[in-house]
Parts: structure tokens; C-alpha cells; sequence
């Protein structure tokens, strides 16, 4: 006579385990999420904007940058005046930026900043506003800024002075 196979208690204990080990080792691989680590702020202040017409695109302004300052945990010092933000007010009623600047460091370090994104509109009429940065620094103690991935925030400037942006960069890790 032959008995019914029962899977034993230990059987069931030992599938029990491996398989959480298994959804354990799955839990390990799967990649976090990035996460921002707050790079420097920028105070950058601006000349009038400047029309130049509407295209295809849409309506094209820049705005040139007239100097600022930037300060952080590791890096502070000066926007240098010179650069330009080349806007796209598109007909969907958002905006592209394009911002290309010089900063220099206390130490006279001079760093190359492209900062470029989009003002998404929201339906209430304020901006989701979120840019990428590039930075080009040269071999030494600024190097590392153009060794990352970094994003943006910008948003108004402390109150009173002259016509002002706020910027604020994040290093993804």
C-alpha cells in the first residue's frame, strides 16, 4: 500500500527560507532611488530682458546676467556679469530656458556654468520650475562640479535690491 507523498515540516521550512533569502537578494538589487545632496545657492541679477521676436517656436527673449553672488558647503564667490539667458515663451504657455554664465570661487577660480529647463505652467498660473546644470571647472579643487549630474530649482529673489534670480543647484548621487 502506498502512503500520500505529505511534504514535510522541514521541506516547507527550508522553501520558507530560500525564498525569502531569494526576495531578500531581489530587495538588495533592486537600485534606490538618486538622492540631492545641496551643492551652492546663487543670487544671479539681471539687465532688462531683451525682445528679439516671435519665431515658429514661439516669442524669443534673453535676459543678460549683470553679476551675483553664489555661496555653499564647499564653493562660494561671484557670478561674473557677461552671461545671458536665452528664453522661448512657447505657444503651450510654457518657457524654455537656456542660461549660459561665468561664476568665479574666492580662490579666482573661474567655472563655466549652461543651466537649461522649462517653466511648465500649472493650471492655477504659477511655474513647476526644475533646470539641469553642466559645469565646466578646470583640473583642480572646483573639478568635481563638472564630475556630476546636478539639478536646479529657481524661484524668486530675497526681497528688495535690484531684478534678481534665485538659484539653487543639487548634485544627484
Amino acid at each position: 500500500m502506498k502512503l500520500p507523498v505529505r511534504p514535510s515540516a522541514l521541506a516547507l521550512t527550508v522553501g520558507a527560507l530560500l525564498w525569502g533569502a531569494a526576495a531578500h537578494a531581489a530587495e538588495e538589487v533592486a537600485p534606490s532611488g538618486p538622492q540631492a545632496e545641496f551643492v551652492f545657492e546663487e543670487v544671479v541679477t539681471l539687465a532688462p530682458t531683451v525682445q528679439v521676436g516671435r519665431t515658429p517656436q514661439g516669442q524669443r527673449q534673453y535676459v543678460p546676467i549683470t553679476g551675483g553672488r553664489f555661496k555653499g558647503p564647499k564653493i562660494q564667490g561671484r557670478v561674473l556679469p557677461g552671461g545671458w539667458d536665452w528664453q522661448l515663451a512657447r505657444p503651450d504657455g510654457h518657457m524654455d530656458l537656456d542660461a549660459s554664465y561665468m561664476i568665479q570661487a574666492d580662490d579666482g577660480t573661474v567655472i563655466h556654468v549652461r543651466n537649461r529647463g522649462t517653466l511648465f505652467k500649472r493650471a492655477d498660473g504659477s511655474y513647476d520650475i526644475k533646470t539641469m546644470a553642466e559645469f565646466d571647472a578646470p583640473l583642480g579643487p572646483h573639478q568635481w562640479l563638472g564630475e556630476g549630474a546636478f539639478i536646479g530649482t529657481l524661484g524668486p529673489p530675497p526681497e528688495g535690491g535690484e531684478a534678481a534670480v534665485r538659484l539653487r543647484f543639487y548634485r544627484l548621487r
